[in-house]
């Protein structure tokens, strides 16, 4: 793991589920997005695009094709304490090609005295909230990074980041898709304010404190009085394959809803409503149920 010294107000108890993601271009560092942690053994999710803006240099893994490496590293921000931090390497990441903005990562485990460091989590409410339901986004703005030496053991970076918090309420649900390019996938809209560098970030309900929804995007009416933001809804998400182990055995290629019913992580009871068919070899579509 990289080290850092945090600053600003890294000491934001939510920072130590809510992570920065950057990706390591050579000796410079990129602000890419935010993504947030549902498995105690570091599975992360953020926003789809994020990860077509970072070319990242973990491997990917998307439906119907083969996965692929480029130069640059992906990396997302993890604060031990308020004067201790680091970068954790994403190893792999995972989505659907189309259809979805939302993606899987997968951090390298950690290691203190032999012992695999855990993760805070988040429960996941699969289904939109109803429309006028109070909600709270979170996410990083205006985050400088650099690298100020560098050896062959060691990388010495100062990095900035600021914590952004914005409350507001769901204008309108759209449960197929909003459009038929745009936002064709489950979302909903909400007059909360999405600064640049919170896609991917977590959306609360505060009447339960669940995460209901993925920081999408985010523009201004035309009269420029109102903020206009997407929240990609979770549940087609839960379609997605990754690998991972469970019970500590070998890694095998799992359904994300296999692993929210193996309690991997935690969801609400909307779950019962899915039902997952395979489509396509390697390739599973979730079908939400209707009473």
């Amino acid at each position: 793991m990289k080290s850092f010294r945090p600053f600003d107000h890294f000491a934001h108890p939510i920072q130590k589920n809510v992570l920065h993601i950057i990706a390591m271009d050579g000796d410079k560092l990129i602000p890419v997005g935010t993504g947030f942690i549902v498995s105690k053994d570091g599975l992360m999710i953020t926003a789809k695009h994020v990860i077509d803006y970072a070319v990242a240099g973990a491997p990917i893994h998307h439906e119907g094709s083969d996965s692929y490496k480029s130069s640059r590293g992906l990396y997302a921000t993890w604060i031990k304490s308020e004067t201790e931090g680091g970068l954790i390497p994403i190893d792999q990441v995972w989505y659907r090609e189309q259809g979805l903005d939302i993606a899987f990562m997968a951090l390298r485990p950690m290691f203190e005295n032999d012992k695999q460091v855990m993760h805070p989590i988040v429960k996941l409410n699969l289904l939109p909230p109803p429309v006028g339901t109070i909600i709270l986004a979170a996410g990083y703005y205006k985050m400088k990074a650099s690298i100020e030496s560098s050896t062959d053991e060691s990388i010495e970076m100062e990095i900035h980041q600021e914590t952004a918090f914005s409350t507001g309420k769901v204008v309108e649900i759209f449960p197929e898709r909003r459009d038929g390019s745009f936002l064709n996938f489950p979302c909903f809209q909400t007059d909360c304010k999405f600064n640049p560098g919170m896609s991917g970030g977590p959306v609360f309900r505060t009447d339960t404190s669940e995460v209901c929804g993925v920081v999408c995007s985010a523009y201004q009416s035309e009269d420029g009085e109102d903020d206009i933001s997407f929240v990609s809804t979770i549940w087609p998400a839960m379609g997605i394959n990754i690998q991972a182990s469970v019970d500590k055995g070998e890694k095998h290629n799992y359904s994300m809803l296999e692993i929210a019913q193996k309690g991997i992580i935690k969801t609400d009871e909307s779950i019962s409503k899915l039902k997952l068919i395979n489509v396509a070899p390697g390739i599973d579509q979730i079908m939400l149920s209707v009473e």
